[in-house]
């Protein structure tokens, strides 16, 4: 019942951006809609918010490699939140 009506709920727009940071939770999601829904029918969108160095440049790297790999539309944004937060 709840994934019919997740499912329906997801129909009602014609794309779907998914946040996807590298980690377990996102990354799992990414490959839901990757093995259940059109690939027309969402993209990926990662931030690299630069709070953990390497470490999150290269979470966004992962991400990006898997969005080139199986041909998902990928958007990258990169933001200083530490200087912005100053």
């Amino acid at each position: 019942m709840i994934k019919s009506d997740i499912i329906s709920l997801l129909d009602n727009y014609p794309k779907i951006a998914l946040a996807v940071s590298g980690g377990e939770d996102s990354m799992a999601l990414a490959e839901w809609f990757r093995l259940n829904r059109p690939k027309d029918s969402y993209m990926i969108v990662n931030v690299d918010h630069k709070i953990r160095g390497e470490e999150s440049r290269l979470d966004s790297e992962f991400v990006k490699n898997y969005a080139k790999e199986h041909d998902i539309e990928y958007l990258h944004f990169d933001v200083d939140a530490l200087s912005y937060a100053e």
